[in-house]
């Protein structure tokens, strides 16, 4: 992105609420207020990636909408990519909200809501 805008991300996230940069195995970075913030990932057994991106937007998306803060929807993305990691295919998994919920307080220290 930044080679076909010629500009860098820290400029493209100043015009926008947030921008997050993912990284596979090594977590994220979200670009927020002038700020940078790295989110570690969720240590996984890597099965499979096939649909790990849209895990880790779903988990985005239902952070951003229930009114956690950038950093905290970006630590619950991390975890549903870490989930979906470890299964075999696009959809071949379940996971149940406690499931969700301690892992999200194992890795970051936080409560699912």
């Amino acid at each position: 992105v930044e080679q076909r805008l010629g500009r860098s991300m820290a400029d493209i996230a100043s015009g926008l609420q947030a921008v997050v940069v993912t990284r596979g195995g090594e977590g994220s970075t979200l670009i927020t207020g002038g700020e940078i913030i790295d989110i570690p990932a969720v240590e996984a057994t890597v099965v499979d990636p096939t649909g790990c991106g849209d895990a880790h937007r779903a988990g985005l998306l239902h952070g951003i909408t229930k009114g956690w803060s950038w950093a905290d929807a970006c630590r619950l993305a991390s975890v549903m990519g870490a989930i979906k990691v470890s299964h075999r295919g696009a959809q071949n998994h379940a996971p149940s909200r406690d499931e969700i919920a301690g892992m999200l307080k194992d890795a970051y220290g936080l409560t699912l809501a």
